[in-house]
């Protein structure tokens, strides 16, 4: 039986031969490299400097866990403190 002679595969972008198991050829394929590696290469160069710029930048200060949760504790015991005189304000009219 004659096998039929399968064309070969075809770039993507501009329809030459592929290279190897890419979709694009040489060409097409080196091209994606490069812009991948300068963009990669932009990206990591961008985040030292905004590594630098936090370091430059004054430590703000740490906030301290009791101070913290007193103040908490002192909202939500005037807001208890609030529900409870509405309550019986509202209890005794009743």
């Amino acid at each position: 039986m004659l096998r039929r002679r399968v064309p070969p595969a075809r770039c993507v972008d501009c329809g030459r031969p592929r290279w190897g198991r890419f979709l694009r050829c040489k060409r097409c394929q080196k091209v994606r490299f490069s812009d991948a590696m300068e963009q990669s290469w932009r990206r990591r160069k961008r985040h030292r400097q905004i590594a630098l710029e936090a370091k430059a930048e004054p430590a703000r200060p740490v906030a301290d866990l009791d101070t913290l949760m007193r103040e908490a504790d002192a909202a939500a015991a005037r807001a208890l403190d609030a529900a409870l005189r509405l309550a019986n304000k509202f209890g005794r009219n009743r």
